[in-house]
């Protein structure tokens, strides 16, 4: 029995001691952490003691203090290597420091220690700043700005400190549109330093400055040269600034030949898909006047349609003129969005007769587009002055890379290609770049001009010796290396009688290097210069396509009449070409490599 007693309790005592064990382990293991980053810590402080026996000249003047990092005690092997407790990892060089403080010649040593989730109680963080009004801040271009301020600082260990101590530094120039920082910056007394920003954007907005160079009046007149709007890739020009603030802005060319019956068609679908996504969002969906008046001479327009894209109106060209003159106005038959009666519409043009600018043409006629858009009010000027050689630009695309594709470049961009300025129509279905020529085909400064033979089909075919078609297709070897370019598929429309965007009778289909544009092609339109022809064709055998010298549509030619005309070429260059350098501007198209 007794032997069954000392059992028990030998167990018991066992059992006790296990458990002794197991809590003096735990404890252990809880504890030596903490020891061990003690250590590290003490290790530090040893190290930046002896730096300064060493160094006593670094020793700081009385009320400064002298900061040592972890690297600097490292890199002059003050301190051995620091690793976080139970890891290999190594504690933090970057925010890890000891400071020294002289008080009435007295020093201390401050350690901050950081070892992945241990670290000094000390304190190690710089006062708090709170700043007088926004921290994010936009101005207009040419707006006085004066810096806010510091309304408090305060320091959990230091208490309130003077706004006085804090250093700020502003660099915010409001002549120059940019993005500005302005930073505020305070140390407690153990120089724990704060930094905080105040974002300063200065921007310029079309509106206001549109406004500014109109006399406020929103609207330009005469011959001006300052409202040049780069968008999508295409030069504008500024109209004016609505009423709900958003800016009309106008295609400073022709860019094709349309119908007035399907013009809304040509302008909100075929035009406005080709502008960037980015574009898109700029603009703003807005009333474009829909008027049918007798007289042309109005100032106002009363009925409106809704359209994210359409024409000039006949108050917006009225409105324009100082004198005789409107950089409105050129020498094209150019529609306007008023209709004159149920089947007639007006068109603008620049006469050689002062005062006549306005006339009212069948609206199954093809007459010159030059397209119209609303910005939305928040649009801002990112960069140039307004002129034609710096247009305004608003960050809505950006210019191609060296090395970029072709294919990916924007609708209306320019480019340098076998001695010719080009512009870029699209991204075909297979990966090619479409482009036409910007001018016509010239040979020693003068044009290559070409008509179809007297007994020839006067319907465009690529295939028929003597044909234009075929002309352009087989015989400019002489003149550009058609062979550079890839076969690709056109479609000639044939018309039944008037050419309508959305009526040809008939059409073919061929496949060719070279071809005459379609007068709804984009960039197929022009002002003033050399006629030349397009493909377009008719089953009236006295009907062609031509736009003449002052760049109105001929479309009657009597079979009799040796017609000779220029030639404007569209073509596909190889999806493998890539931009070589360049802007895609006008004055500074891309050059590629193909």
């Amino acid at each position: 029995m007794q032997k069954k007693k000392n059992k028990k309790k030998n167990m018991t005592s066992i059992k006790f001691i296990i458990i002794i064990a197991v809590v003096i382990v735990v404890v252990g293991f809880l504890v030596y952490p903490f020891i061990k980053f003690g250590d590290n810590k003490n290790k530090m402080i040893d190290g930046a003691e002896h730096y300064m026996q060493i160094n006593r000249n670094k020793l700081p003047q009385r009320g400064e203090v002298r900061t040592l990092t972890l690297s600097e005690l490292y890199q002059q092997q003050y301190v051995d290597t620091l690793y976080i407790p139970y890891s290999s990892n190594l504690c933090s060089v970057k925010d890890s420091w000891v400071k020294v403080t002289n008080v009435d010649g007295n020093y201390k040593y401050h350690a901050y220690l950081k070892c992945g989730v241990y670290s000094s109680m000390v304190d190690h963080k710089g006062p708090s700043i709170i700043l007088n009004g926004e921290e994010n801040i936009t101005l207009n271009k040419g707006e006085k700005f004066s810096d806010p301020g510091v309304k408090s600082v305060s320091d959990n260990e230091d208490g309130k400190i003077d706004t006085n101590q804090v250093k700020i530094k502003n660099n915010v120039n409001t002549s120059k549109v940019g993005k500005y920082t302005i930073t505020y910056t305070v140390s407690d007394s153990l120089q724990n330093e704060t930094v905080v920003k105040r974002n300063v954007t200065v921007v310029q907005k079309l509106n206001d400055t549109v406004k500014e160079a109109t006399d406020n009046t929103g609207v330009y007149k005469g011959n001006v040269n300052n409202n040049y709007i780069m968008f999508s890739g295409i030069v504008f020009r500024i109209v004016k600034v609505n009423d709900d603030d958003t800016i009309r802005i106008v295609a400073d060319k022709n860019i094709s030949y349309v119908d007035y019956k399907n013009v809304n068609d040509w302008l909100n679908d075929y035009f406005y898909n080709h502008l960037t996504d980015k574009s898109k969002k700029y603009i703003a969906k807005g009333k474009f006047c829909d008027d049918t008046t007798k007289s042309y001479n109005v100032k106002s327009c009363k009925k409106y349609k809704e359209a994210n894209v359409g024409l000039l109106s006949l108050d917006n060209y009225n409105n324009s003129i100082d004198g005789n003159s409107s950089y409105l106005l050129n020498r094209s038959i150019t529609w306007t969005s008023n209709k004159s009666s149920s089947k007639n519409a007006w068109t603008a043009m620049k006469s050689f007769e002062p005062n006549v600018y306005y006339k009212s043409y069948s609206q199954n006629d093809s007459n010159a587009i030059r397209p119209v858009i609303n910005l939305v009010k928040e649009t801002e000027i990112k960069s140039g002055n307004g002129t034609e050689n710096n247009p305004y630009k608003i960050g809505d695309y950006k210019k191609a890379k060296k090395s970029t594709k072709v294919n990916k470049l924007v609708t209306g961009e320019y480019i340098y290609y076998l001695g010719y300025s080009w512009r870029f129509i699209e991204k075909t279905s297979n990966g090619n770049s479409k482009i036409i020529m910007d001018n016509i085909l010239m040979d020693n400064g003068l044009p290559v001009q070409i008509s179809y033979e007297k007994n020839t089909n006067r319907v465009y075919n690529p295939k028929e010796n003597g044909n234009l078609g075929y002309k352009i297709n087989q015989g400019l070897g002489d003149y550009i290396k058609s062979n550079s370019f890839e076969e690709y598929n056109i479609s000639v429309p044939i018309y039944k009688n008037k050419a309508l965007y959305k009526g040809e009778d008939d059409k073919k289909e061929y496949k060719v290097r070279l071809a005459s544009p379609s007068m709804r092609e984009l960039f197929s339109g022009k002002n003033e210069g050399y006629c030349y022809w397009y493909r377009d064709s008719s089953k009236n055998k006295d009907r062609v396509y031509v736009v003449s010298e002052t760049g109105s549509v001929y479309n009657d030619i009597n079979e009799y009449i040796a017609f000779n005309c220029g030639v404007k070429l569209v073509a596909e260059l190889n999806k493998q070409a890539i931009v070589a350098n360049g802007s895609g501007t006008q004055s500074d198209p891309y050059t590629i490599n193909n």
